[in-house]
């Protein structure tokens, strides 16, 4: 015990000690490891990216898109209601306009077909009043209409026909009101009359499926078996009154085409056979006949010279 006693102040005495430098060495090591900790844990942050900051990201730029979109709908909804209001503005503006000229609805129209105290005027284009037309109007196209018409009676109840409603038409009725015609304007048009269920006079296009529906044919031996048997026909003979004169079908009547509307009453009731030495007139005739709720009318499908023997 002595001996170790004796030894240890011995084995400390040859011990270095440390020096000042050698604390401040270790202290600068810890502060090293320490700030390159830090940065390996921000450089990790960086890495794997901050919860707390995505989710304010996300959540910022959410609100944002929520805020423009919720901007366009704003202006969107206040640029239709600008819209919404102009069209009410012109609608409303166009009926005061309207409500000063008088109009007419198809079942007055049809009323005044055969009245002798009324006019109906068709201001559409020829081609189109050609095409189909209100029965026993006249066409008289916008372009030549005017107060000085000759066709215009200031005695007689004007109906004016459009294809549609335009305002050229409403103009020309409130032009001719002033000018002291009783005039109405067919509000609608005769597409208007049409869809009111009331029949057009057709050209008859032989083309079209609805134009031969409206037609009977009958053929030369068909029509002479007929006879034979005892039946007995009238036979309207739609040519010229030139061309009728110099040679027809004894017995036969004689109404041009252009005038059957005009001639309606002079057409004869019974079993009727219409004749022409066109058979497109004869067709044409035959339609025109159906459109006028003439409906006994049987349409010959040759030359009206092959009957003459």
């Amino acid at each position: 015990m002595a001996t170790r006693i004796l030894l240890e102040p011995f084995c400390l005495k040859n011990k270095p000690m440390p020096t000042k430098n050698f604390y401040l060495q270790n202290k600068n090591q810890t502060r090293q490891k320490m700030a390159n900790n830090q940065i390996e844990n921000e450089i990790d942050q960086n890495q794997n990216g901050n919860p707390n900051l995505i989710l304010f990201v996300l959540i910022t730029i959410v609100f944002i898109s929520l805020y423009f979109i919720y901007r366009t709908y704003h202006q969107n909804l206040q640029n239709e209601n600008n819209n919404t209001e102009k069209e009410i503005n012109t609608i409303i503006k166009n009926e005061e306009k309207n409500a000063t000229i008088p109009l007419a609805l198809p079942e007055e129209v049809f009323k005044n077909i055969r009245n002798s105290d009324s006019q109906i005027i068709d201001i559409r284009p020829k081609e189109y009043f050609e095409a189909f037309h209100i029965e026993s109007s006249i066409n008289l196209p916008i372009e030549q209409l005017n107060d000085s018409s000759k066709e215009l009676d200031k005695r007689k109840n004007i109906f004016l026909i459009d294809q549609n409603d335009s305002p050229e038409g409403r103009n020309a009725t409130e032009k001719l009101a002033k000018s002291g015609y009783l005039v109405k304007y067919l509000k609608g048009g005769i597409e208007a009359y049409k869809e009111a269920g009331y029949n057009v006079i057709s050209i008859g296009n032989p083309n079209s499926a609805e134009d031969r529906g409206k037609v009977i044919f009958i053929s030369k031996e068909k029509l002479l078996e007929r006879i034979k048997n005892g039946e007995s026909f009238s036979f309207l003979d739609v040519r010229s009154f030139q061309d009728f004169k110099q040679k027809n079908i004894k017995g036969s009547i004689n109404i041009p085409l252009e005038q059957l509307e005009a001639k309606k009453s002079e057409i004869p009731l019974g079993k009727l056979v219409v004749v022409d030495e066109n058979p497109l007139r004869t067709f044409q005739a035959c339609v025109r006949l159906f459109d006028l709720n003439m409906l006994n009318a049987l349409c010959f499908d040759d030359n009206l010279y092959t009957l003459q023997n």
